[in-house]
């Protein structure tokens, strides 16, 4: 699924990424209910902005991570995030370079596609 560039922030997997961004979509013409991001420590960063500009989560807006860091689910956070197996993503990321390395694998990559696990806390509204 695709969003136009001016839903879009990009930059470091750091506080301060979502820190910052986080102004810039709420000023958007028809500001975002809900924001996902790269990983947990970024929305810890939206959470942060959303509470120094008066927002209330998930009321008015919805923000989940990724990685499922164990202090997403520390009560000061509650970060609703999608989990995932990072030793499983390392062993297929090295599986990959060893065959690239090798000449195995078509310089168009191969798409590996990994389970995940949505794991609802307190940061994201009920469907409407």
């Amino acid at each position: 699924m695709g969003l136009p560039e001016d839903r879009v922030a990009r930059g470091p997997f750091a506080y301060e990424t979502g820190y910052e961004a986080l102004p810039a979509l709420l000023a958007a013409a028809d500001p975002p209910t809900a924001v996902f991001c790269g990983n947990d420590v970024v929305a810890i960063g939206v959470l942060n902005a959303a509470l120094a500009a008066g927002v209330k989560v998930p009321d008015d807006l919805t923000v989940v991570g990724f990685d499922d860091l164990p202090m997403a689910a520390w009560e000061v956070f509650r970060l609703t995030t999608v989990r995932h197996g990072l030793g499983e993503l390392a062993r297929q990321a090295a599986r990959l370079l060893v065959r690239r390395i090798g000449g195995e694998v078509d310089r168009a990559g191969e798409r590996l596609v990994l389970p995940t696990e949505f794991v609802p806390r307190a940061t994201h509204a009920p469907a409407r």
